[in-house]
């Protein structure tokens, strides 16, 4: 983590995830907030997790016609949470660059530095810990 102390030095900062599903976006994006916590005490920091939000809109189901309302409650909250140079971080899998698009529209609207972070993880060990998830 020793090359995100770039990341500290700046007031409102994009850190859009991308990967599979399963792939460990939510537990590098925790550690991230752990680590820059450690480096840069400070509560501007938020994780932006769609699953809650989705979790939040639908309850425990899955309504696909309910995914553009998941998608604007994220960008708006983006966007205010940006404006206030807060460090959001994107946990989603952001698998399309239409997906990734949206956010770093913000980003460049706001003059905010944002970072793309692809979470490389096998397909074989993705479906493993997907199995091991609720829902």
């Amino acid at each position: 983590m020793e090359n995100v102390k770039i990341l500290t030095n700046h007031n409102g900062i994009l850190i859009i995830l991308c990967g599979l599903p399963g792939s460990g976006k939510t537990v590098f994006a925790t550690s991230l907030v752990k680590y820059l916590k450690r480096e840069r005490p400070t509560n501007n920091i938020e994780i932006i997790d769609i699953d809650q939000i989705r979790l939040q809109v639908d309850g425990n189901i899955f309504i696909p016609e309910n995914e553009a309302k998941v998608r604007d409650i994220a960008l708006i909250r983006v966007r205010q949470l940006l404006d206030a140079n807060y460090i959001v971080i994107i946990d989603d899998v952001n698998y399309y660059n239409s997906m990734r698009q949206q956010f770093r529209q913000i980003a460049e609207e706001l003059d905010k530095p944002y970072l793309i972070v692809y979470i490389s993880t096998p397909v074989e060990i993705c479906l493993q810990w997907n199995t091991n998830r609720p829902n």
